[in-house]
């Protein structure tokens, strides 16, 4: 896989990018050739959850297409959905602030409300929680004591599934949560973990005692999330880069964000990012460039190969970071065995053959 595969848009995304993010003059046209151009009724499910943040664009640009009232149907849909999504998140949060631990909401959830101008505009499907690492076990115990299913699904998080309703469904809104002890899949250690604690603040809008990642991490976290592999190129993260850069002009402290995507060997990651975002030319980029380095052709293919990497090839790299020899084969095991707990002996071992265990979100 190449980095065009792995994260570049193509020419209609980068239309539909800049009909989001631009200024009038170049959004209106933009919208229009986007327009002209999909293939509606294929789209994909993170452009899908653009649709929101495009209805309100394109009816303040005063766009007219056939396309336009199913998008404005997209939007109805996301309002309803946000709501109700919204209503059982503060359910589980409340449940949780018991506990008396800071609750870190991350991805959409802490986006919607800090960075864009509705929540609607950021759509979500699941809740991610990042939690103190001396938390982490009581927030399990609770979560079960809702009636709640966990799994591992990798080091940095556990998968909690809501319990369904009598005839076996779920009632609309009701989520996955994820429980988080890193925001990032390849760094998970204490250590790691505890300085992004030490920098959070508060969500506009939510309770007390519900937090999100402060600016530098917030940015640094949508970056190095954005790249990784999907059979569908996601775009959501570049117009969360932006939004986080507008969102507050100044606000970001661009030597700590060095020396934290430095310390978190996420550096090439992010400067790779930001290349990209820079290239559509809708929000001014000097000083990141300033506090990055050039990324050499040989750390490219390196993130690129490390992004794409599957099965026990990526859960091995996935420790390099968090442990010597000993620590990572215990770290293996004990998700060995959650697995096998979980799914059985002939699921893992498949997954194995396959080269399963995609890069995780």
């Amino acid at each position: 896989m190449s980095e065009r595969d792995l994260f570049a848009p193509d020419a209609l995304q980068v239309q539909l990018l800049l009909a989001l993010l631009a200024e009038p003059e170049r959004a209106r046209p933009a919208a229009q050739a986007w327009l002209e151009g999909v293939a509606f009724d294929a789209l994909d499910e993170g452009t899908r959850r653009l649709m929101p943040m495009l209805h309100s664009r394109l009816a303040v640009m005063h766009v007219a297409h056939p396309l336009v009232p199913r998008i404005r149907g997209l939007y109805r849909q996301a309002w309803y959905l946000d709501s109700a999504r919204r209503q059982h998140m503060q359910g589980v949060l409340a449940a949780l602030a018991g506990l008396n631990t800071p609750l870190v909401v991350l991805k959409g959830v802490a986006l919607g409300q800090y960075a864009y101008d509705t929540p609607v505009h950021r759509p979500f499907v699941d809740m991610d929680v990042l939690v103190h690492p001396d938390a982490f076990d009581a927030v399990v115990g609770r979560m079960r004591a809702m009636g709640y299913t966990l799994r591992r699904e990798m080091f940095h998080a556990i998968c909690a599934m809501p319990p369904a309703r009598g005839d076996g469904l779920r009632a609309p809104g009701v989520m996955e949560l994820d429980l988080h002890r890193s925001p990032y899949a390849e760094v998970f250690g204490r250590g790691h973990v505890l300085p992004l604690l030490d920098r959070v603040v508060p969500v506009p809008g939510m309770a007390a005692g519900v937090a999100m990642l402060g600016a530098e991490d917030q940015l640094l976290h949508t970056l190095s999330h954005g790249l990784r592999p999907n059979a569908v190129m996601p775009v959501r993260w570049m117009v969360d880069a932006v939004q986080l850069l507008r969102v507050q002009p100044g606000s970001i402290d661009w030597t700590l964000f060095a020396d934290e995507a430095a310390r978190l060997d996420q550096a090439a990651v992010a400067r790779m990012a930001l290349d990209v975002v820079a290239g559509l030319d809708v929000v001014r980029m000097r000083a990141p460039f300033n506090s990055l380095p050039a990324v050499r052709p040989e750390a490219r293919a390196r993130v690129v190969r490390e992004r794409t990497a599957r099965g026990a090839r990526l859960i091995w790299q996935l420790t390099r970071r968090n442990g010597g020899l000993w620590r990572r084969v215990g770290l293996i095991v004990g998700l060995l065995r959650d697995r096998v707990a979980a799914d059985g002996w002939g699921a893992v071992l498949r997954a194995a053959w396959r080269g399963g265990a995609s890069h995780p979100g």
